[in-house]
Formats: C-alpha cells, sequence, structure tokens
C-alpha cells in the first residue's frame, strides 16, 4: 500500500551545524519509512521561509490544503522561529496526524532538580551517578579558566568522571558529545573544548557496568507498558546494534521499577529511551533519557528489536509511539 508523507522544515536556517542535522534527520526519517512499511511511499519535502511562506520546489503553496492530503507530516524542530509556531497550528487543525521531531535532548538533566525532590517525597527507587552542573557563561564571562574550575570539583564527583552538555547534539560527528575524562589534564582539556559551545555542562560520575536501553510504551494488547524488555547495545563499525539483555531477574525487576516510576512523574504523556547504567552490585543508575521517535530515528535497529522481543509487528508498533 502506497502512502504518503510531508516532511516540513526551515527554508533557511544561519548555523550549518543546524542544516546538517536537518537534512540528516531528513533523509534518516525517509529511510526508517521505507523499512517500516513495505510497498513505494512518496516523500515530499516542504520549506518554511521566515516570513512564514510555505514553499514545495520552490513555489508557495497553501497550507491547509496541502496538508490534508497526506497519511502523515513531519515536522523537524531545530531553530524553532515565529512562523515555526503558526505551523504547528496549522497542522493541528488540518493534518490527519503529525510528529515533531527535536533532536535529542537529555530530558533527565534538565528536571535534576525537581527529580531530586520528587524521590524524596515518592519515595521513588531511583539512582543516578553523582554530577555536578557548570554555569559555562558565568564562567567564560568572568574568564575562569579551566584549570581553576577542574580544580574545583575533581575532588566532589571523583575520577574518571563523564563531561556533558545539558543539550547537545549527538548525530553531528565530534560535536558535543559527552567526553570521559580519567585524570585532571583530561578533565581540563575536555572543558576547553566544550565550554565556548555549551552555556551549560555536567560533570558526572562514571558508573561501571552494562549500559541497556529502555523505552517507555504506550497500549499495545491492551494494557500499559511503561518498560520493554531491557536491551544492551554493541557498537559495530560506528553503529549500535541492539539485542535481548542477559540479566538476572533482580536486576530485571529493579530497572523495571525505575523506568515506571520516572515515568508516571515526570514522562506521563512522553514517550522517552532510558539510557541505564548496571551495576552488578551496585544497581540500576539512570544515565541520560532521550525522545523517543528521535532515538528510532537515528537507532532504528532498536525499534526492529524492540517489536521483536515484545512479539509485535514492527508497523504496529511504530504507528503505536506515532
Amino acid at each position: 500500500m502506497s502512502m504518503r508523507f510531508l516532511h516540513i522544515k526551515r527554508a533557511y536556517v544561519v548555523d550549518p551545524t543546524y542544516t546538517f542535522e536537518v537534512e540528516r534527520d531528513v533523509a534518516s526519517n525517509i529511510s526508517l519509512l521505507n523499512n517500516v512499511y513495505s510497498g513505494e511511499h512518496v516523500h515530499d519535502v516542504c520549506a518554511i521561509s521566515e516570513e512564514g511562506e510555505w514553499l514545495m520546489h520552490g513555489r508557495k503553496i497553501e497550507p491547509a490544503v496541502l496538508l490534508q492530503l497526506y497519511s502523515t507530516v513531519f515536522v523537524y524542530i531545530h531553530s524553532p522561529n515565529e512562523s515555526y509556531d503558526r505551523a504547528f497550528h496549522m497542522c493541528e487543525a488540518h493534518a490527519q496526524k503529525y510528529v515533531l521531531i527535536y533532536k535529542a535532548t537529555d530530558i533527565v538533566l534538565h528536571h535534576a532538580a525537581r527529580l531530586e525532590a520528587l524521590i524524596k517525597t515518592h519515595a521513588l527507587k531511583v539512582k543516578f551517578a553523582h554530577q555536578i552542573h557548570l554555569n559555562m557563561n558565568e564562567h567564560n564571562e568572568d574568564s575562569i579558566p579551566s584549570e581553576v574550575i577542574a580544580g574545583k570539583h575533581i575532588r566532589s564527583v571523583f575520577l574518571p568522571v563523564h563531561v556533558i552538555s545539558s543539550s547537545y547534539r549527538t548525530q553531528v560527528p565530534g560535536m558535543h558529545t559527552p567526553k570521559l575524562a580519567h585524570d585532571y589534564d583530561q578533565l581540563v582539556s575536555h572543558l576547553d573544548n566544550m565550554r565556548h559551545s555549551n552555556s551549560d555542562l555536567a560533570l558526572r560520575s562514571h558508573i561501571e557496568g552494562d549500559s541497556v536501553f529502555v523505552a517507555s510504551l504506550p497500549n499495545t494488547r491492551g494494557e500499559k507498558i511503561y518498560a520493554s524488555v531491557p536491551l544492551s547495545a554493541k557498537v559495530i563499525h560506528g553503529s549500535a546494534h541492539f539485542q535481548t539483555s542477559h540479566l538476572p531477574y533482580a536486576i530485571k525487576k529493579e530497572i523495571t521499577t525505575v523506568v515506571q516510576d520516572v515515568s508516571k512523574v515526570l514522562f506521563p504523556k512522553t514517550l522517552v529511551v532510558y539510557n541505564l547504567q548496571v551495576h552488578p552490585k551496585r544497581g540500576v543508575f539512570i544515565q541520560s533519557t532521550s525522545p523517543f521517535y528521535y532515538f528510532i530515528l537515528h537507532n532504528p535497529d532498536f525499534l526492529f528489536e524492540l517489536a521483536n522481543t515484545h512479539g509485535i509487528e514492527v508497523a504496529q508498533l511504530f504507528e503505536s509511539v506515532l
């Protein structure tokens, strides 16, 4: 069965890095859709100008009529403006179905203080690697050397430590990716390299153990699934390959409890993928979270393996997360 998809992006972006991200996201999404749904499909790309004009093949078009022609509309949010706000309203009013695609953001990092309060209030069984937040704008304005920053905090988080941007672009090679520092010199070097391109950084203690990915899922088979079967990832030739993680029953139960607790209090309406670090003795730690659709956009194997472990058709699972 042939399907029609519309991909909406900004016509002009000043930052070339954003342009790279958008084009890569569009290409990845088209590939994902073609793999999920069999048959030949139509993919059209529409661009929105700074003035709010909708353009296709260089011509102005009427969005209200256009949106009704597609089974699903995808809006790529990388550099939003007022014209984008109007686009959301148009999609809400006229599109059969629309999906907002935004860059992977460590949501937990942005809600760390709130989560700490919730953990105490609700007695949640959730653990995070100890971390310290750094306002790099203030440090840059005061011209505080990276050596001073590293020396001040190195004993608080202990080594090795991850240097993490609070809002990073994971799909741009070499940019804004977490860096692991094993000694003082490495920590200083990472701070030097990241401080001018990130307004906020976090120093997070490294936890030994296996990286396990778990998704909070919507209704499938009539029941609410908060935690999927844990999947571990092996990196082969630069690509992540997911497979069922062979963990003890007690650890799997703890993972389910952690994801259920956090999903209920922080993400009741948002589907996310959890990156958990499983320590053989210290238990389960939440490392980061990412919007579900963006995660599978760049890690499609995760979707297929997830469907396989639950005995669900890939297209059925995909439809449930749109």
